[in-house]
């Protein structure tokens, strides 16, 4: 992370008055799939209208810019911020962008979208900018402790930041000079939540590679039909039931188009997982069945799941026997999965409408848009790419077998400016079936973003990377893959205690012992002074003697969290016994 600005409370509640009182609400913190960000296209028009020209003598100036809920933030000062709303020359996007012009380092935009020590707990943001000179920086943090995140690179091209929150919670996003005086455009920026949930109730889409459940019109119950998806609200293992839809993304057999209707692939086109994936910051959900010809696997894991940053691989996440004794003939098992989608429809008309057949043709990704089956990604586009990352095979040897898409629109049935694929191909030539590899649509006149292998959980997803070895299977093919937005226990202390469940989580307290039971372990119980566990009259005294004493104080003698030991703790300690808070260094207020 860049260097992290720090402003005071003060200044920020005043910029959060200007934009609150020119009748922009302050947004709540709201589902994954929305943007929490107002105005994130820079169309609308702020109060003060454009352009704008914002002096300040002294550091810690706020005012409005052009843009509607957008302000403006001096870290440095004196300084002079200009902007302007005009039309937008980012490639495929209609209305606005801002022109930003600052002459000093760490000044620029700001949107609040909820108060300070509020919001989600993690997120992940994103903005176009084109740089004219020096360098712009993005964040997403909590109030004056929102750092950088991403920084654009260069001069003269529209660039693509993205990141997650360096600071938590996240309330306001920043877009700032960084290091000196500069000049920029941006558009389309966006925040999204990034929510924890329980693994076991999510909605996913899947397809077997021997499905066998009948459409409708399609034969009798319980006849192959390897078209079909099955869809599931939600994946309870401890439900009796739960609700099945079949789905023929592929009507009809061998009918002239694509002469094997088996779907190998399947994805939604917006989802939000997609680019914290890429980057690393969420886990990776891949099914890992047996090359074609060979028999389904022993072992009963349908799906893997691999952390961000860590790598630990050895995780399973569904199970192929999650209803194999179930007597309903709608519940079918998880059986040599071939095709995966989790959360269900982000938009509607716009869940999973994407798939791969097996053996790819003209297209290697196609799009269900109202029943009708279109082309979306051209099989020699994907071959292109993989013969950028070494591939020596010919176009008729590609077969998509597993797909994430992050169709960004305009048109969100065509594969266009912006719009992006994750990939993984059935073995072929001198690729094994274990690489996953990003695809980029790339703008005209953008920097250009060539394929690359995905790099996530310590290592790339090349054909160097042994799957078999990392998961223990016998298998190097990538048959689904997937992003989940169930995040791993963030562990501060790295205790192997999560925070959600850690009763210590800034201190290491592996142990979790918490003598008096209030809930708060013993190793941050700010007050206890004696070291027993629990604060009480005789902290009080201990306290007294420290203030005499300084030599005897420890750690946690503080209960106001000014970092001393002295006649203000002794107060803290007394309304702590009477169960008021006590903060130290390691139990901060939050």
């Amino acid at each position: 992370m860049s260097t992290q600005p720090r402003i005071a409370r003060a200044l920020r509640s005043l910029l959060t008055a200007l934009i609150t009182g020119s009748g922009i609400a302050l947004a709540g913190a709201s589902p994954c799939a929305a943007n929490l960000l107002s105005n994130p296209s820079f169309d609308a028009v702020g109060p003060a209208g454009s352009p704008t020209t914002n002096p300040t003598a002294a550091p810690g100036g706020a005012g409005l810019s052009a843009a509607d809920a957008w302000g403006l933030f001096h870290n440095s000062a004196p300084a002079t911020t200009y902007t302007e709303l005009m039309p937008t020359t980012l490639p495929g996007t209609p209305g606005r962008m801002i022109y930003v012009e600052t002459d000093r380092d760490r000044n620029g935009l700001v949107n609040v979208f909820d108060s300070f020590n509020a919001g989600p707990a993690s997120a992940y943001a994103w903005v176009w900018v084109l740089p004219r000179s020096g360098t712009a920086s993005m964040g997403t943090g909590n109030g004056g402790n929102t750092g950088f995140n991403a920084s654009t690179v260069g001069t003269g091209q529209w660039e693509f930041l993205q990141a997650s929150n360096g600071v938590s919670p996240a309330n306001e996003f920043i877009l700032y000079s960084d290091g000196g005086p500069a000049a920029f455009m941006a558009d389309e920026a966006g925040v999204v939540a990034i929510q924890h949930a329980d693994p076991d109730r999510v909605p996913v889409e899947y397809s077997n590679w021997q499905d066998e459940r009948s459409i409708p019109g399609g034969g009798a119950h319980g006849a192959p039909d390897p078209g079909q998806v099955l869809y599931t609200q939600p994946i309870d293992t401890a439900a009796d039931s739960w609700p099945i839809d079949v789905i023929d993304h592929a009507p009809g057999i061998e009918d002239g188009n694509e002469p094997d209707e088996q779907i190998d692939a399947l994805a939604s086109g917006q989802d939000f997982g997609f680019d914290p994936l890429v980057d690393d910051q969420l886990p990776l959900l891949v099914s890992l069945g047996l090359d074609l010809g060979t028999a389904p696997p022993a072992d009963p894991v349908a799906v893997w799941r691999e952390e961000p940053g860590s790598g630990l691989t050895d995780v399973e996440y569904f199970q192929t026997d999650l209803d194999a004794t179930d007597a309903d003939p709608d519940r079918r098992s998880m059986e040599d999965l071939d095709a995966l989608d989790l959360w269900g429809p982000l938009y509607p008309d716009a869940d999973a409408r994407f798939y791969s057949l097996w053996r790819d043709f003209d297209f290697s990704v196609l799009v269900d848009v109202g029943g009708t089956r279109m082309g979306y990604v051209p099989t020699t586009t994907v071959h292109a790419a993989l013969l950028a990352l070494g591939f020596n095979g010919s176009v008729d040897e590609v077969d998509v077998d597993a797909l994430m898409v992050k169709d960004t629109g305009p048109a969100l049935d065509a594969w266009d400016i912006g719009d992006e694929l994750l990939i993984s191909i059935r073995r072929a030539a001198n690729f094994d079936g274990g690489e996953i590899v990003h695809i980029f649509h790339n703008p005209v006149g953008a920097v250009l973003r060539p394929p690359r292998f995905l790099r996530h959980g310590g290592h790339v997803w090349d054909t160097a990377f042994s799957v078999a070895g990392a998961f223990g299977v016998d298998s190097e093919n990538v048959d689904a893959l997937e992003a989940t937005l169930v995040q791993a226990d963030l562990d501060t202390d790295q205790d192997g205690i999560g925070d959600e469940r850690d009763n210590c989580p800034d201190w290491w307290n592996a142990d979790q012992s918490d003598l008096d039971g209030n809930g708060r372990g013993d190793a941050c119980e700010c007050g206890d002074q004696d070291g027993n566990g629990t604060v009480n009259i005789a902290d009080l005294l201990a306290i007294n003697r420290v203030i005499f004493e300084r030599e005897q104080a420890s750690p946690l003698c503080d209960t106001d969290e000014d970092g001393l030991c002295n006649v203000s703790d002794v107060l803290g300690a007394n309304a702590r016994i009477f169960g008021a808070p006590a903060f130290c260094a390691r139990y901060p207020s939050r």
